[in-house]
């Protein structure tokens, strides 16, 4: 397999104690990099992929170093590869601390959470004797009643409040009282990488 044949060249560097032996070792290994990346139709990639064909520990960690800015050079000197950028996505985890804004205070704690709304409704029977709700008011947190009409409502006058969550999940700061929130982010970055020519 050309993977082990890459790893077995890699291995002989060790032998190879003049400048012209190493130089001809690098093209060795640098072909057979070639041949891995057209049969994997590889279009780029990291360093790491490079370093994935050295053997943990068998040499010292700066000399890997130095022999993988090697190989990478006598790639980019025979025209295998060259410089690039590639955008990639991560998730970011942010744990939030457990408080609101004003002294835990329920409106805070809930705005936090993203219910900013409450949305009054009454049961109304169609014809078919099936009861349906029937959005009849809405209002702010903590806030009075309010039909289409601008006038408040009394108490008896609706069957069921329900708070509207106006934030998704993922972007809310999810503060609680009793246990840490965790919400993820996705994040895009420029990270560089070798473009196979």
């Amino acid at each position: 397999m050309i993977t082990e044949q890459i790893e077995n060249d890699i291995r002989e560097l060790k032998e190879k104690r003049f400048v012209e032996d190493k130089k001809k070792q690098y093209n060795k290994i640098a072909t057979g990099i070639n041949s891995f990346l057209v049969d994997t139709k590889t279009k780029s990639f990291s360093r790491g992929l490079i370093m994935s064909f050295f053997d943990t520990g068998f040499f010292p960690l700066s000399t890997q170093k130095r022999h993988i800015k090697n190989i990478v050079d006598t790639l980019k000197e025979n025209g295998t590869i060259s410089d690039g950028q590639t955008t990639k996505t991560t998730k970011q985890k942010r744990v939030y601390a457990l408080k609101s804004n004003d002294g835990e205070s329920y409106t805070a704690l809930m705005t936090a959470n993203g219910f900013k709304k409450v949305d009054y409704f009454k049961f109304v029977v169609d014809r078919n004797g099936i009861p349906r709700r029937r959005k009849i008011a809405t209002n702010n947190l903590n806030g009075q009643p309010r039909n289409e009409n601008g006038e408040i409502l009394d108490g008896g006058e609706w069957d069921l409040s329900v708070l509207r969550q106006t934030k998704s999940r993922d972007k809310q700061g999810v503060y609680i009282l009793n246990e840490k929130s965790i919400a993820f982010e996705k994040r895009s970055y420029t990270a560089k990488c070798f473009i196979v020519n």
